[in-house]
């Protein structure tokens, strides 16, 4: 009688350790993928919040900037003290008056006697709005606005000269 050999070296097919071996090495590579992933749409969202917290800040000091473009006086602040709002004369606005403030943490434009309007989104919060009135006097007058704000924390700040 013939017995089969045991030992057959032309079979094909994987052992159980080799199985084992390739979905540990599948499995850490798609870890380490997922990860990557997850990194870029955690930068994509932050770079997102960051250019929107930018757009909205610089739409803000673009406003106040039209506003003092033609303005005829100031009336708060007084000149050489700081304020929580900004009310102007404008010669190149037909109601002739503007207005900054702060209510909450939105920004309000009130354009003579209408009702005023915010300038900023849900999205961002602003505080701590501030207009610094310089006056300096000698041959000529020359006076500046500096306005600073917080737009989620993050501090914006410019300086217009009007002469």
């Amino acid at each position: 009688m013939i017995h089969p050999t045991p030992s057959n070296k032309n079979q094909s097919g994987l052992t159980l350790i080799e199985v084992v071996i390739y979905v540990a090495l599948v499995s850490f590579i798609l870890s380490g993928v997922l990860l990557s992933v997850y990194n870029i749409l955690s930068r994509t969202d932050n770079l997102a919040s960051r250019n929107n917290l930018e757009q909205e800040a610089g739409f803000i000091m673009a406003k106040i900037d039209w506003a003092l473009d033609g303005v005829a006086s100031i009336s708060l602040p007084l000149p050489n003290t700081t304020g929580g709002s900004l009310s102007l004369l404008n010669d190149g606005y037909s109601s002739g008056s503007l207005s900054f403030a702060l209510s909450g943490d939105y920004i309000f434009l009130q354009r003579g006697t209408n009702e005023p309007v915010v300038l900023n989104s849900d999205r961002v919060k602003v505080s701590s709005l501030s207009f610094d009135f310089e006056r300096q006097t000698g041959l000529t007058t020359v006076d500046s606005i500096r306005t600073s704000f917080y737009v989620d924390g993050k501090r914006f700040e410019f300086l217009k000269i009007i002469r």
